[in-house]
């Protein structure tokens, strides 16, 4: 049976037309933003819908159930009251990864302009921080540079010198050390939810990357899995949980 999915994240807005539980075609941020329109609302599943209703943390990985609304329906973002944080369309990637991974246990990295910690638990979302250093290092000119590697490791060290490197960096032009020194700060906040834990990096590109190598330097243990394949199958976990592709 034809059904279709679409995720939008902070980063952009992916789809997927599916035979049953066979992926039918990719489809482009055009066509993700017309399947709407076209198709049944009882064969489109959305993820990252900026309406999403809430879950309150802590709460199942995958839901129970999924949010009926007039244009298909919704997977539920997960919202954390203290500190505020909110997860929504990376969700399904980390879903994905979960169903990749049957009963693993850990701390879930999804880098992205806005980056997301997930500490799971026995399938549950046990606690969540978020950090903006992506979107911080864009504002730099810095996303898509290679991370320094003594950057991060000193910024990892002393992130109350984040400010001062940055502005090192803008004078000596060197954006691999601007986004080394981000990375680096971002590690040292979540350093409670990586120490002494196993890790997945869940994503693509130089800053997927340098989060996995930054987090290998300091022993930890990190298993990385490309962002569309965790969302890819974290969508056909979801359409055969909720019987779309019968």
């Amino acid at each position: 049976m034809d059904w279709t999915g679409i995720c939008g994240t902070d980063d952009g807005l992916t789809g997927w037309s599916f035979d049953g539980s066979a992926v039918r075609a990719r489809l482009d941020a055009e066509a993700s933003r017309a399947a709407p329109g076209q198709v049944p609302s009882d064969r489109l599943l959305i993820a990252g819908a900026a309406d999403a209703p809430s879950e309150a943390i802590p709460a199942k990985l995958t839901p129970d159930a999924l949010h009926q609304a007039p244009g298909g329906l919704v997977l539920t973002a997960l919202q954390q009251a203290k500190p505020l944080h909110r997860l929504n369309g990376a969700r399904l990637k980390a879903i994905g990864f979960a169903a990749l991974n049957p009963d693993w246990d850990g701390t879930i990295c999804l880098p992205g302009a806005v980056t997301h910690w997930i500490s799971l638990s026995a399938a549950e979302v046990v606690f969540l921080q978020s950090a903006l250093t992506m979107t911080l290092a864009a504002s730099l000119g810095a996303a898509e540079a290679v991370a320094d590697a003594d950057a991060l490791s000193d910024s990892l060290s002393r992130p109350e010198r984040l400010a001062a490197t940055l502005g090192s960096a803008a004078v000596a032009e060197r954006r691999d050390v601007a986004l080394g020194a981000l990375i680096g700060a971002e590690l040292a906040s979540a350093r409670a939810l990586w120490l002494g834990q196993q890790v997945a990096v869940v994503g693509d590109g130089t800053a997927a990357t340098a989060y996995r190598k930054g987090l290998e330097a300091q022993g930890v243990p990190v298993l990385q899995v490309r962002g569309d394949q965790a969302a890819e199958k974290g969508m056909l976990a979801l359409g055969t949980k909720f019987g779309l592709t019968r």
